[in-house]
Parts: C-alpha cells; sequence; structure tokens
C-alpha cells in the first residue's frame, strides 16, 4: 500500500466512487446477488447525475485514494426532518462509510470517519450482523439504540441497527 490520500470528494471522483462503492458491496454483500449489482451497474450513469445535483445543493463526500486508485468513501449529512425521530437524533447522519478490504485494519476508515463528520455527534444504520462494523463504530463512542429498520428485497430483507453517539438536537 502506498501513502493514502482521503480528501474531499469532486465531480469528476463521482462515477469512480459510485465503481468502487459497487465493487466494495460486491466483496461485502454477496448474497445480494449478482443481478442486483449488474442492475445497481446498470444506474450509475444516472446516479452520477443525482450526485451532482446533491453537490450542487450542498452535499460533500470524502475519498480514499491509493493513487489513482478509488480504495474508500465516507459521506454525512444533516439529519433530515422527515426522519422519524428527528428531533430524538443528533443533527448528522453518517450515510456511507466503505472501505475496500485490503485497507481495512490500517486506521483508512479512522481516517475517512473524521473526514465526514470528524468528532460530532452523528447517527448512522450499519447491517445487522456486520460485526467488525459495529465493533469499528463502538471504538469512536457509537452505541446500539435498540432501533431497526428492516431493508427491502434487494438486501434479503435483512435489517439495519442504529447507532448513535453523542447529544441530540
Amino acid at each position: 500500500m502506498t501513502q493514502l490520500l482521503v480528501r474531499e470528494g469532486t465531480p469528476e471522483d463521482i462515477e469512480p466512487v459510485l465503481r468502487a462503492k459497487l465493487d466494495i458491496h460486491r466483496e461485502c454483500y454477496p448474497f445480494r446477488g449478482e443481478e442486483v449489482f449488474q442492475l445497481v451497474e446498470r444506474g450509475i450513469p444516472q446516479n452520477v447525475g443525482f450526485w451532482e445535483a446533491g453537490m450542487g445543493l450542498g452535499m460533500r463526500f470524502h475519498v480514499a485514494l491509493d493513487g489513482d486508485a478509488v480504495v474508500g468513501m465516507s459521506g454525512a449529512r444533516p439529519t433530515s426532518p422527515e426522519e422519524p425521530k428527528a428531533a430524538e437524533l443528533p443533527a448528522v447522519e453518517l450515510q456511507m462509510l466503505y472501505l475496500h478490504k485490503d485497507y481495512r485494519g490500517r486506521g483508512a476508515a479512522d481516517l475517512l470517519l473524521a473526514a465526514a463528520i470528524g468528532r460530532l455527534p452523528a447517527h448512522l444504520w450499519v447491517l445487522e450482523g456486520n460485526a467488525r462494523a459495529i465493533r469499528f463504530y463502538e471504538k469512536h463512542g457509537f452505541r446500539l439504540t435498540g432501533e431497526r429498520e428492516t431493508l427491502d428485497e434487494t438486501w434479503a430483507l435483512k435489517d439495519e441497527l442504529r447507532m448513535v453517539r453523542g447529544e441530540v438536537n
């Protein structure tokens, strides 16, 4: 591994980030099936436009690079007022933190988390059974709340678990 660089993403990073995210999903969530992954891959051009529009409205994300290769990404946003129980949640939601398997356990995820939310109070969803991610977030002060949400069929109806760090809004 060369020197890893974590920086704010640019519009030019969007497509490589979406492709890297898909590769990471293939490695981490094989239960989703190749048919779902192919559907996601076909949707990348549309998602590039969605992300570009989001950046125009202030959306930010961070990218981890090893040379020119995207090996991870993170992103956060303000808690949506439409979120159930929004008044009981911290003002920031960590929406994504993904890292290629070859870079795990080396501090890269710490850098991506710090870039996305620093030490701010925040909340997130983590896939039930993802013990490694849960331990990582607990190490960074998050705790499971007991709240769960069932995902759709493309996620095999698995549950996500809410984690929270710090004070609420």
